[in-house]
């Protein structure tokens, strides 16, 4: 690991390294394609956008021209897509994703054990694009792959389930998206305890559905049950507990509470000028 004092220095070393290397293998080795690849990570680092980029691109396009295909090919279409969803290019880490998958039945075929946080990055990018049909297969390979390496009752296993119902939830399918919400918080109340921010996460969610299904009789029992963990974990001046308050708020409202409502919503908007200003 680079200390982040030290960044400037190992972009001069590595940068060297990526010279000896293309003078000493050819401007087409993998030893060249190697040390770009790890540019672009430094360069990912020092937040030098088009630097990283083009060390990614160059490296992908040597990596290409081997004879067999190399399993790097792999790994660094995988940085690159990464790299595009960290800054927001979503077409592009889409494009790239979609190379990612294509190269790994290529090189790998029915050998190769899907990486569960790749798919569900790839699953991501889908549902904020809102093309949830690409998005639902992905998020469930996920779950399978992660049931049966880390087990039902992991605390991954329930947040790979949390981000199926998630997408369940966007597009309306609440009958599909309410088992698993259960499942996953009374995993994570298992694996976690009561007393921690990932369960009132689970909690807040479980809310959330509710409070769309318009049950907000339960849904105001699990936010006030996740705020109190969260006032607990994270304390009163935590952006999270004010977010929560937020989420209490509009379901007193619907409720009719507006007094109650209002009170809640206003402490919420103290905490986040005092927090975040």
């Amino acid at each position: 690991m680079i200390r982040k004092g030290m960044l400037p220095e190992a972009e001069e070393i590595r940068k060297s390294i990526a010279t000896i290397n293309k003078i000493l293998f050819g401007e087409n080795s993998l030893e060249y394609a190697t040390a770009l690849n790890q540019l672009g990570l430094l360069y990912e680092k020092l937040k030098n956008i088009k630097k990283a980029e083009s060390n990614y691109l160059l490296s992908i396009s040597i990596l290409r021209k081997q004879n067999p295909l190399d399993e790097l090919l792999i790994s660094v279409l995988y940085n690159l897509a990464d790299f595009y969803q960290a800054n927001d290019l979503v077409v592009k880490a889409i494009e790239t994703y979609e190379q990612w998958e294509k190269t790994i039945e290529v090189i790998k075929g029915d050998s190769y054990i899907e990486n569960p946080s790749g798919l569900t990055s790839f699953a991501i990018l889908y549902k904020n694009t809102g093309q949830y049909k690409k998005a639902e297969p992905l998020f469930y390979r996920a779950n399978e792959i992660l049931k049966k390496t880390v087990g039902a009752e992991h605390p991954d296993y329930a947040s790979s389930l949390s981000n199926l119902a998630g997408l369940y939830k966007d597009i309306g399918l609440y009958e599909k998206a309410e088992p698993l919400y259960i499942e996953s918080t009374a995993i994570r109340k298992k694996t976690v305890g009561e007393n921690h921010p990932d369960y009132a996460r689970g909690l807040n969610n479980m809310a959330v559905l509710y409070d769309l299904m318009g049950q907000y009789e339960i849904a105001k029992m699990l936010y006030v049950q996740g705020i109190e963990i969260r006032k607990k974990t994270l304390g009163e001046n935590h952006p999270d507990y004010a977010y929560s308050l937020i989420n209490l708020a509009a379901t007193l409202d619907n409720m009719g509470e507006k007094e109650q409502s209002e009170q809640f919503l206003l402490q919420a908007r103290e905490i986040i000028k005092k927090t975040l200003g």
